[in-house]
């Protein structure tokens, strides 16, 4: 086995081990998407994600790309977020914690050109997140809408960007983005 054979091996090694927090989580999320009646539906948008991800699996290797350590723009906080998550013992921080996670992985190992092709992919694995459909529906405000709904709207709007970015590729600035991604997160935190 040569050595640039066995640096993709472990590459897609470590890219399948990048769920394992996630995969860590989904004994209490399967309990939330059985017994809740907000959470039920929360699965589909994990089949959603899986399903998308692998069809565009071969897209996301075709643009791999050298990593220059960026990625630990997204490594650090995610990181940082399942560690609190599980200190203050908040099941959606570390399950979106996790989803950060994931991508930052996919960042490293397939670098940026790949991580902002799959971005929307992994924005629909975090609406599989236990809670998310109450909250998207509490924060709608004065609109009234359907939590439910919300997250159905996002996913389509998330699959037309992820084929916009399969079949036409942009070179966005990672700092670019990672800054507005960064500012969106805290305005909806605030």
């Amino acid at each position: 086995m040569t050595q640039d054979k066995l640096l993709r091996a472990l590459g897609r090694l470590l890219f399948i081990s990048s769920f394992l927090p996630y995969a860590a989580k989904l004994p209490y999320m399967l309990g939330a998407w059985r017994y809740s009646p907000m959470d039920r539906h929360d699965w589909l948008f994990l089949l959603v994600a899986v399903v998308a991800l692998l069809a565009s699996f071969r897209v996301l290797l075709a643009r791999r790309s050298a990593t220059q350590g960026m990625y630990l723009l997204a490594l650090l906080p995610s990181l940082t977020v399942i560690a609190l998550g599980e200190a203050l013992d908040i099941h959606a921080a570390v399950i979106m914690g996790a989803v950060a996670f994931a991508w930052s992985i996919l960042w490293f190992t397939l670098g940026w050109r790949s991580a902002y092709t799959a971005f929307p992919i992994y924005a629909i694995l975090g609406l599989s997140c236990t809670s998310t459909t109450y909250w998207l529906g509490y924060f709608s405000g004065t609109l009234h809408w359907s939590g439910l709904a919300i997250k159905e709207v996002l996913t389509v709007l998330l699959l037309v960007w992820l084929l916009f970015n399969i079949f036409r590729e942009r070179q966005v600035r990672r700092e670019a983005f990672c800054f507005y991604l960064a500012f969106t997160i805290l305005i909806f935190t605030a």
